[in-house]
C-alpha cells in the first residue's frame, strides 16, 4: 500500500529548526539549517509477519545524502510499547542525489501497528524530497549465512592506523567477509592524547574515503566510527 501524504496521515516533528512542505499526495519535502533534524511519521496498522518497505527521495545541497537521509520502520504492541526498530538501507542511484530505499523486515510477535519515519539530519540548507513510500506484505527471505570479520590491532598514530588498514583487508581476502568490524574510536585512541578535535575530519574526508574504497574493492560492508569535523 502506498502511504500517501494526505492531510492528517503524517505527523511532523523537529526539535531543532527543521521544516517540511507537502507537495501533494505523492511527495513531501524536508529541509533545515546546518545542524537541524526533522522527520515525518506515519502510523499504520500492522500484524506480525514479513513486510517490505520501499521509498525514494531526491536530495539537493547535501554533502553526504546517504548519511543525512534516513528511513525507519518501528513496531509497537497494543499498548504502544516499542517492540523493534529497523533502518532501511539507502542505495545510491546513477543520478547524483537520488536515493532509493528497500528492505524486507519481520514484524515481531504481538505487533499491532508500525510507524514509518522519513528523516533528514544536518542538512546545512539542503533538502530531501520523498516520494510516497510503499509498505506491502512479503514472503520471508531465504536464510543466508554471513561472514563477519572482527579486527583489533594497536597503533600509535592516525597515519600508522590508516597505513595498516589496507594490508589488513588484503589478509582477509581469502575468507571473503560480508562485514568487517573495525575497533571503536579507531582514529582517536592514541592520537594527541585522545582529543577528538585533533583527529576529526569531514564525513567525506580521508578516512571515510579510504573505508569506502576498500569496501568497494573487496565487495564487503565496513562498520567503524570516527570524530566528524563540522
Amino acid at each position: 500500500m502506498k502511504l500517501s501524504f494526505n492531510p492528517g496521515a503524517w505527523a511532523f516533528r523537529s526539535p531543532s529548526g527543521g521544516g517540511y512542505e507537502i507537495l501533494g499526495p505523492g511527495q513531501a519535502r524536508l529541509y533545515g539549517r546546518s545542524l537541524s533534524y526533522s522527520a515525518l511519521d506515519c502510523a499504520v496498522p500492522q500484524k506480525p509477519g514479513w513486510v517490505r518497505l520501499s521509498a525514494a527521495c531526491q536530495t539537493e545541497g547535501l554533502a553526504s545524502p546517504e548519511t543525512a537521509v534516513s528511513v525507519l520502520l518501528s513496531f509497537y504492541d497494543s499498548a504502544s510499547k516499542p517492540l523493534r526498530r529497523q533502518y532501511v538501507e539507502a542505495m545510491p542511484e546513477q543520478e547524483r542525489g537520488l536515493l532509493s530505499f528497500s528492505r524486507y523486515i519481520e514484524a515481531p510477535q504481538f505487533t499491532q501497528h508500525c510507524i514509518v519515519t522519513l528523516s533528514l539530519r544536518w542538512p546545512n540548507g539542503g533538502s530531501a524530497t520523498f516520494d510516497a513510500p510503499e509498505l506491502i506484505p512479503a514472503e520471508a527471505p531465504s536464510p543466508r549465512k554471513a561472514r563477519v570479520a572482527v579486527t583489533h590491532f594497536p597503533y600509535s598514530s592516525l597515519c600508522d592506523c590508516t597505513d595498516r588498514i589496507a594490508p589488513l583487508f588484503d589478509q582477509m581476502r581469502k575468507i571473503k567477509p560480508d562485514l568487517v568490524c573495525l575497533s571503536e574510536g579507531i582514529t582517536t585512541r592514541g592520537v594527541s592524547g585522545g582529543k577528538l578535535r585533533a583527529s576529526a575530519e569531514p564525513i567525506n574526508g580521508k578516512f571515510a574515503s579510504l573505508l569506502s574504497s576498500l569496501a568497494a574493492k573487496h565487495q564487503t560492508y565496513v562498520t567503524g566510527n570516527f570524530a566528524e569535523a563540522n
